[in-house]
C-alpha cells in the first residue's frame, strides 16, 4: 500500500482513499474525506458493482447454503435432533461474533494507521519540502513493510500489519489449505454421484480420468464471474434435490419417524458419543464458513457499515434452513443417513439419475469459485518467495496450474471415504480454526499492537473473553480433528 507522489493542490491516494490538505497560506492541517480513508480497500472497488443490504444478505445465504448442506442430514443423525437445533444456533452465534472481532480488528488497525498518516503528512508540510518526502513516506507512511503484495486480499493485508510476514504467510497456508481441501470434497462427491449412475466406468480411477477430462473446459474459464452464474442455478437444484428425496423417503418410509418423535420413542436426540459430536460439529462448521470471506463480503456492500445486519439476517435464515431440513429429513429416513442425502434416492430410475447428473453439473460448475483463487493466491505465494514481480499469471500459466491442482486433488479423492467424512474433518480442522481461533487472536493483538494504554486497559474484559475463547477454540478444534481424522482413516481402511 503506497501513497501516490504529492500533486500541486494536495495530495491524493487510489489505496488510501483521497486526502488533502485545506491549503491555506501557513499550511493549515490536513483533512480526511469523511468515509473515504480506508487502508484496506480493494484497488477495483471503483470497478466492481456494490451490492444492497438485501442483496448481500441473499449473496450471503446462497454463500452458505451451497453443496455442503447435503451432508446437514447426516449431521442431524450424528449429532440428535435437539442437539442439532441448540449447537446450530450457538454456533451461529459463534460465527457471527468472530465476524464482529474481524471487523473490529480492520477498524482499530485502520484507524492506527490513519493517526500515522496524518501525522506524517503535517510532518511534511512543517518541513516544507518535497525531498524529505520520499524519505518520510518510506519510513513512517509505508505499510507494506511485511512484503504485501498488490494482488494480496485483505483478509492477508491485515495478518501482515497483525503478525508480520510470518503470520501472513501462516494465514495464506491455512487458506490454502482449506481450499484444496474444498476441492477434494467437490471432486468426492461428484466421483460419489457418477457412481450411482449408468455413466459410471465401474473404477472409481477410471471415472476419476473422465472426471479431470470434463473439466477441462471449466478450468478454461478466464474468470469465476463466468462460472458463478451457472453454479447460481445450484440453489434451486437444491432445494429441488431435498423435495424429491422426501417424496422418496415417505413413500418407502410413511411416517414412520414422525409417529416415533410424538411417541417418544428411540429418536436420537443428543450425540451418541464425541466422534458423533465431531462429525456433527465438522459439517455444520464447513457449510456455515462466512468468517473467512467477511472482508471481501464487507467490501461487496455499498455501505460497509451494514455488514453486520447481513450477517445477522442471513444467519437466521440459514439456521432455520439447516434445522428445518437435518431434522425433517432425519426423521423421513428414520433408520438412519449414512453419507450425503443424494445417496438416499434410489439406484434405479430416471428422476434419481436426472438429479445426480445436475447435482454433479453444479458441482463441477462451482469448482472454479476455489480453483481460480487457490491458484492465484499460490501465484502470488511463488512470486514472493522468487522475489520478482507480483504480475498476473498468464492464461496458459493460469490453466497449467488450475489442472495440475484438480488432478491433485481428483487422486486425492480416489482415496479418501465419501463426501461427508472429508467435509467433516475439513470443517473441523480449518474452518473451525480460521473461524474461531483466528478472531480473537487478531482482535487480542490488534489492541495490543495498535490502541493506547488508556484504550488498552479499558478493554482488560474484552481481552479475558479473547483469551478464553482462544483457548476453547483450540481445545474444540484439536479434539475434533484428531477424531474426525481417524474416523476417516478407519472409513479409507474398511473401503479397501
Amino acid at each position: 500500500l503506497l501513497i501516490a507522489s504529492p500533486k500541486s493542490q494536495g495530495w491524493e491516494s487510489s489505496t488510501f482513499g483521497t486526502i488533502e490538505s485545506s491549503q491555506t497560506g501557513d499550511g493549515g492541517p490536513l483533512e480526511l474525506q469523511d468515509d473515504s480513508f480506508h487502508t484496506f480497500a480493494s484497488n477495483n472497488d471503483g470497478i466492481r458493482s456494490k451490492s444492497s443490504l438485501s442483496q448481500a444478505t441473499v449473496n450471503i445465504v446462497k454463500m452458505c447454503i451451497g453443496t455442503g448442506v447435503l451432508a446437514i442430514p447426516f449431521a442431524a443423525t450424528e449429532g440428535g435432533l435437539i442437539f442439532h437445533v441448540l449447537g446450530t444456533g450457538l454456533l451461529f452465534l459463534w460465527n457471527y461474533h468472530s465476524v464482529k472481532l474481524l471487523i473490529q480488528s480492520e477498524q482499530c488497525i485502520d484507524l492506527a494507521l490513519k493517526k500515522k498518516v496524518i501525522a506524517s503528512f503535517s510532518h511534511l508540510e512543517s518541513q516544507d519540502s518535497l525531498s524529505t518526502s520520499s524519505s518520510t513516506n518510506d519510513s513512517c507512511l509505508r505499510t507494506t513493510e511485511h512484503q504485501v503484495g498488490p494482488q494480496q486480499s485483505t483478509f492477508s493485508k491485515i495478518a501482515a500489519e497483525a503478525f508480520g510476514s510470518t503470520g501472513m504467510h501462516a494465514v495464506d497456508c491455512s487458506m490454502i489449505f482449506l481450499m484444496f481441501g474444498i476441492i477434494i470434497a467437490y471432486e468426492d462427491a461428484v466421483l460419489g454421484f457418477m457412481e450411482q449412475t449408468e455413466i459410471s466406468t465401474g473404477s472409481v480411477r477410471m471415472d476419476a480420468l473422465c472426471l479431470i477430462i470434463i473439466m477441462i473446459p471449466i478450468l478454461l474459464l478466464p474468470s469465476y464471474e463466468s462460472a458463478a452464474k451457472i453454479s447460481a442455478l445450484g440453489n434451486w437444484l437444491i432445494f429441488i434435490v431435498f423435495s424429491v428425496i422426501g417424496y422418496y423417503g415417505i413413500q418407502a418410509n410413511g411416517l414412520e419417524g414422525f409417529h416415533k418423535l410424538t411417541s417418544r420413542s428411540s429418536i436420537s436426540m443428543w450425540p451418541r458419543s464425541i466422534t458423533s459430536f465431531s462429525k456433527w460439529f465438522g459439517i455444520v462448521v464447513f457449510s456455515n464458513g462466512i468468517v473467512p470471506f467477511t472482508y471481501e463480503l464487507k467490501e461487496s456492500i455499498e455501505e460497509p457499515r451494514l455488514m453486520m445486519v447481513a450477517t445477522r439476517r442471513s444467519s437466521w435464515i440459514v439456521f432455520i434452513t439447516y434445522s428445518l431440513i437435518g431434522c425433517i429429513i432425519s426423521l423421513v429416513f428414520v433408520s438412519g443417513i449414512q453419507s450425503d442425502v443424494i445417496s438416499c434416492l434410489p439406484q434405479v430410475g430416471y428422476l434419481p439419475a436426472i438429479i445426480r447428473i445436475s447435482m454433479a453439473i453444479v458441482v463441477l460448475t462451482s469448482l472454479p469459485l476455489t480453483i481460480i483463487p487457490l491458484g492465484m493466491l499460490i501465484h502470488s505465494k511463488v512470486t514472493a518467495i522468487l522475489n520478482t514481480a507480483d504480475a498476473p499469471q498468464g492464461a496458459n500459466e493460469a490453466f497449467a496450474s488450475r489442472l495440475i491442482m484438480a488432478s491433485i486433488c481428483a487422486i486425492i479423492s480416489v482415496e479418501v471415504p465419501n463426501f461427508v467424512y472429508v467435509v467433516s474433518f475439513i470443517g473441523c480442522f480449518c474452518v473451525a480454526f480460521i473461524s474461531f481461533v483466528y478472531p480473537p487472536m487478531l482482535h487480542m493483538t490488534s489492541i495490543y499492537k495498535f490502541c493506547s494504554v488508556e484504550d488498552r486497559m479499558s478493554k482488560t474484559r474484552l481481552l479475558i473473553y479473547d483469551i478464553v475463547l482462544i483457548v476453547f477454540g483450540l481445545i474444540v478444534v484439536a479434539l475434533t480433528s484428531v477424531l474426525t481424522f481417524l474416523g476417516m482413516i478407519e472409513q479409507i481402511q474398511n473401503k479397501r
